[in-house]
């Protein structure tokens, strides 16, 4: 079972079973917890590993004890499968005491660890695709006001009947289960938003048409080619970067749906995103320079972590290229909606990625401009550098191309 599908299918149980993860909890962003949730009025503190090594456990708890900043009231470190006793007295042998209980569970234990008296087959794909589903409307419904008044039955005992009467639910002509399939690419709220407008969604989505002033961001990993080389080599490496990445992603996707933007696709390593779209906001010129900064930190403390726990000696971090203007939007898909974005705009988000130094952001003087006009006291705070791009290293463009190196 892959990382991306196990994380998943987890927190997509955790959600229906009524922990809240919406919970203003800070942790550092250094530590191993995945996640941390809120029931019945504890912290709760999640770290998932489909396996996990002797040494790793080791690891595991020295981070903890170093970096937990907050006090959770349990801990919980779920697997694949269910831990050894070997296995369980070594995880025991020191606790933080910031942490009041520490619990280790393989999957299929998990529901009665929470007080569930019912076992669940998570191999079964009917229950995995209740799980997502099931998941994916209660969030999107929290942020809704029109179907705040028509619950959804959201059973483990009789998943048929919970799809019978999601898609019974509608508004305007709108069927509410066809909106949750947007959740690969957009944020809960603003699908909901775009269920609760009155205009159809191929028009919100301006499928086959022009959406302007947006603002198209491109990462990339420095290096990342000569890491893959060197850690395919030896199986249990290889196995810790597909965990690495697989965390990467899931907290890159979720970081672009933070702060509003729209998430595009993962190329390799690089991470697509598209701001002020579907909707426009005077805040997305502002809430892209966040996403960036995150972003470039999320990397140092996953792919970065990843680098130095295996010594690799290849130096990396992330690069990131950020423009506006206007983009074509594409529906690939005639059976679920999904949508893809062409224009020269992201061609030249691509240069500016490419030229930009590591660990930092080079956007163009447009964006640079609308940041000085809408959030001057902030972009008053930025360390900007001016770059002349010559028009060789722009693709479409003639002349010198005015850029600003955003230093960390």
């Amino acid at each position: 079972m892959e990382y991306l599908m196990f994380e998943s299918i987890v927190k997509n149980f955790l959600t229906l079973s009524g922990f809240n993860f919406d919970c203003d909890i800070k942790t550092n962003i250094n530590s191993e917890l995945d996640f941390v949730a809120e029931f019945n009025n504890k912290i709760y503190g999640f770290t998932i590993k489909q396996s996990i090594t002797a040494t790793a456990i080791d690891k595991l708890n020295a981070y903890l004890n170093k970096h937990i900043n907050v006090v959770i009231n349990e801990y919980i470190l779920v697997t694949v499968e269910n831990p050894s006793t070997k296995q369980l007295d070594r995880f025991h042998k020191n606790t933080t005491n910031n942490i009041f209980n520490k619990v280790w569970c393989g999957l299929n234990n998990l529901p009665q660890l929470i007080g569930m008296n019912k076992k669940i087959n998570f191999r079964s794909p009917k229950t995995l695709a209740f799980l997502q589903t099931a998941s994916v409307s209660k969030n999107i419904k929290k942020y809704m006001t029109s179907l705040k008044n028509k619950p959804i039955n959201i059973s483990f005992d009789n998943p048929n009947n919970f799809f019978t009467e999601l898609k019974s639910l509608n508004k305007d002509k709108k069927i509410f289960y066809e909106y949750t399939k947007l959740n690969r690419q957009f944020s809960y709220p603003v699908i909901a938003k775009l269920y609760e407008e009155k205009e159809d969604l191929n028009k919100l989505l301006k499928i086959g048409n022009k959406s302007e002033n947006s603002i198209v961001i491109l990462s990339d990993i420095k290096n990342f080619s000569t890491i893959t080389t060197k850690v395919a080599k030896k199986n249990r490496d290889f196995i810790y970067f597909k965990e690495t990445m697989g965390k990467y992603y899931q907290k890159a996707r979720e970081l672009v749906w933070k702060y509003g933007g729209t998430f595009d696709k993962f190329i390799g390593d690089a991470v697509l995103a598209i701001f002020n779209y579907p909707f426009n906001s005077e805040e997305s010129h502002l809430n892209a320079i966040n996403y960036a900064k995150d972003l470039i930190k999320i990397g140092e403390e996953t792919i970065g972590k990843f680098v130095y726990d295996l010594k690799l000696n290849v130096e990396t971090g992330t690069r990131i290229g950020m423009s506006s203007g206007d983009i074509w939007i594409l529906n690939l898909n005639y059976e679920e909606l999904e949508v893809a974005f062409i224009g020269n705009v992201i061609n030249i988000t691509a240069r500016l990625e490419k030229a930009c130094e590591t660990n930092g952001i080079l956007i163009c003087n447009e964006i640079k401009e609308k940041l000085e006009s809408t959030n001057s006291e902030y972009f008053s705070e930025l360390k900007l550098t001016q770059r002349i791009l010559e028009g060789d290293d722009i693709k479409g463009q003639t002349g010198e191309f005015v850029t600003w190196q955003i230093e960390l």
